[in-house]
């Protein structure tokens, strides 16, 4: 188990969308996870990994409630 504060979330979130993704906040706390555990040695360079983003931003977008 990892946890991530609102600074490591944002910033783990910035760093995806510069790759064109489009992350909710949740999307951001398992990529500041997974930037971690990376860090730390837990997943190796070899293993694959995925993050599962539920895509939530989109939704409050079409909505017209994402800021």
């Amino acid at each position: 188990m990892e946890e991530a504060s609102e600074e490591e979330l944002m910033d783990a979130a910035a760093r995806a969308d510069l790759t064109g993704m489009f992350n909710c906040p949740h999307t951001g706390v398992a990529l500041s996870a997974l930037i971690k555990l990376r860090e730390r040695g837990v997943i190796a360079p070899s293993d694959r990994t995925v993050v599962v983003s539920t895509g939530e931003l989109i939704v409050q977008c079409r909505r017209g409630r994402a800021a």
